[in-house]
């Protein structure tokens, strides 16, 4: 995750547009998850006492709750709400 680019780095309008475009026009498949893993991290970081070891950085954990929660509330007023990271 560290090295995937940052959704704040890609939130303008059209970048977001695009991907809609993108994600109404073709089938995307997912990658296979594993929370077993990602358990395992946290606990690992944190016997380390060591954020710095997580795979997934509390920032990034954020940004994501942030875009659903937009996403929610533009879906229950039927309306595009402005997204600033």
């Amino acid at each position: 995750m560290r090295d995937s680019p940052s959704l704040a780095r890609c939130c303008s309008v059209s970048c977001i547009e695009d991907l809609t475009s993108a994600c109404l026009s073709r089938s995307i498949t997912s990658l296979p998850g594993s929370y077993a893993s990602w358990f395992s991290n946290v606990g690992d970081a944190l016997l380390a006492k060591d954020p710095s070891k997580l795979i997934v950085q509390p920032e990034q954990a954020a940004l994501v709750i942030k875009v659903i929660e937009v996403a929610t509330q533009s879906s229950r007023e039927g309306r595009t709400i402005d997204f600033s990271a």
